[in-house]
């Protein structure tokens, strides 16, 4: 049974997690196993990150940005080595993702963003695991809201006209000249006063950047092609800010470093409503780190986990059901684990 069909306004103020499948749902290039392995790096290369033991690209850049400033200042690496393979480093990932990224015409968001705005605005906070632009592109339909007609004491008017931020918050609103930074007291007061849908991303995304000196999270703007706005940034010494390899530990030492993720981890991801729907999360191995902080929560009553069943055998799904159930009720026994079709 479809989630609208077997929930309705239970769904209201519920909290919704985006897992990789719902990306999938829009463009089968989000099917791969690892952004890491899909690059084309050198040996030279991977040597940087076997000997940091990590695949994040963030932690590996910002050393090599690092480790160019000190260069610039003690008048070393006149071949500007560190600079090359900064550089390389950076075109590779950035090609990577444009290969694996559909475009935004690809999943005519407008159309997409018609569908499922109404829907999304009524959940309480909405969690994305995922480091594409999808929700941003269908829920801003490139920066305007649609009109929907509706009919009211035999009227006819359009709602939902300006900017979605009307609707929704992410946090990201003081101004930085080309970015956005995080205003933790203006999340606070939002959160308080529950009128409109929080959205978090407890891994970064690809709309993050670190600040190139102080590291602190800033969210990009811009009016055209993302893609070249994000290149742009990351030329100029700005850090990709989003987590997508490694193990469970690994993004938890990630998630400790940086102010906003370890914000989302501790007050956000503690704190969701009583009926959580989850939406293409596999819950693997390498999320236990959420899994833990999400599902300790003794407040959630019901969790609603999306099950692909096309073209898969009964005994499968059964197994994928056990141990998805397993996993949540090992942190809180007395949640109800129940599933959808989608």
């Amino acid at each position: 049974m479809a989630l609208d069909e077997k929930y309705g306004t239970e769904l209201k103020a519920a909290t919704l997690i985006l897992g990789n499948g719902s990306s999938i749902s829009y463009s089968s290039k989000f099917a791969y196993s690892s952004l890491y392995d899909e690059a084309a790096f050198t040996d030279e290369e991977k040597q940087l990150f076997d000997k940091f033991d990590t695949n994040n690209f963030e932690y590996i850049l910002r050393k090599l940005f690092q480790a160019s400033e000190v260069n610039k200042v003690l008048e070393l690496d006149q071949g500007k080595k560190v600079n090359s393979v900064y550089e390389n480093i950076r075109l590779k990932l950035i090609e990577t993702i444009r290969c694996i990224h559909p475009v935004m015409s690809d999943i005519d968001p407008a159309t997409v963003h018609d569908k499922v705005f109404r829907i999304m605005m009524d959940y309480r906070y909405i969690i994305d695991l995922n480091y594409d632009f999808l929700l941003y592109w269908i829920l801003s339909n490139n920066g305007f809201l649609s009109s929907f007609p509706i009919e009211e004491n035999g009227a006819r008017r359009n709602v939902f006209q300006g900017s979605p931020f009307q609707y929704f918050y992410d946090g990201f609103r003081k101004n930085c000249g080309t970015h956005l930074s995080f205003d933790y007291d203006f999340v606070e007061e939002e959160i308080r006063k529950e009128e409109k849908t929080g959205i978090f991303y407890p891994h970064g995304n690809l709309l993050f950047v670190r600040d190139k000196f102080a590291g602190e999270t800033l969210k990009i703007k811009s009016d055209g092609d993302l893609f070249d706005v994000v290149d742009k940034d990351w030329e100029k010494g700005y850090t990709p800010l989003f987590i997508s390899e490694g193990t469970a530990n690994k993004k938890m030492n990630s998630i400790r470093s940086i102010s906003y993720l370890n914000y989302v981890y501790n007050e956000i991801l503690s704190n969701l409503t009583d009926f959580i729907v989850i939406y293409g999360w596999s819950m693997g191995d390498c999320d236990t780190h959420l899994i833990k902080k999400i599902f300790s929560n003794k407040k959630i009553k019901t969790v609603a986990v999306s099950i692909y069943n096309e073209n898969r055998e009964l005994q499968a799904i059964q197994e994928e059901k056990i141990a998805i159930e397993n996993k949540i009720k090992h942190y809180n026994k007395e949640i109800a684990v129940e599933f959808w079709e989608c």
